[in-house]
């Protein structure tokens, strides 16, 4: 071995780019424990809250939410994008429908059920799950299919029966961010 090899650290294996394991190539990501991952998650979930609740706040400048401001929020990009990543907490890009489908009415039937009707609940699930077989067949969801399954005629009317606790037919922006937690905790 020459001496300018031992100098600049070729004697040692691991300052060698040479190596059969690759090991220079490819930095070793640190791998999260639980509670980093529980915690990187419910920091997602606070910023998508959060920017759904200024986007509701931006489209209603701070009024009572009516048909007309459901439709409008359930047609921008940006909020089912949001929407969709409360969904995909593992950042996958899709979801697969029978998970949306199961925490949708699971959540749903574990809420508090004196501020919601049965039926209509149940008439919101059964349209979701109706629009997301026609628009996705057997096939994972994506975030454009989401937008599409929630913008489908129908969806407003059926989200704001489901979220007008005293059926005026407008909702607060707490009843509405109340629904948005509900539906898309775990």
């Amino acid at each position: 071995m020459a001496v300018s090899d031992s100098v600049h650290g070729q004697d040692n294996r691991g300052f060698s780019d040479k190596e059969d394991g690759d090991i220079m190539k490819k930095p070793r990501k640190k791998k999260e424990s639980n509670i980093e991952i529980q915690f990187s998650r419910d920091a997602q979930r606070t910023r998508c809250l959060t920017s759904i609740r200024e986007t509701a706040l931006g489209l209603t400048l701070g009024t009572r939410f009516e048909k007309r401001h459901i439709e409008q929020i359930l047609q921008r990009r940006d909020f089912n994008g949001t929407l969709f990543s409360l969904f995909d907490m593992e950042n996958t890009g899709s979801l697969t429908q029978t998970v949306f489908l199961d925490q949708l009415k699971t959540s749903l039937s574990l809420g508090e059920l004196n501020w919601r009707d049965r039926n209509e609940v149940s008439e919101f699930v059964d349209i979701i799950e109706m629009v997301t077989f026609l628009v996705c067949k057997e096939d994972d969801i994506t975030v454009s299919q989401f937008s599409q399954i929630f913008g489908c005629k129908g969806c407003s009317d059926k989200l704001l029966a489901c979220m007008d606790t005293d059926k005026d037919g407008k909702v607060t922006l707490e009843e509405f961010m109340a629904f948005i937690t509900l539906i898309t905790s775990r």
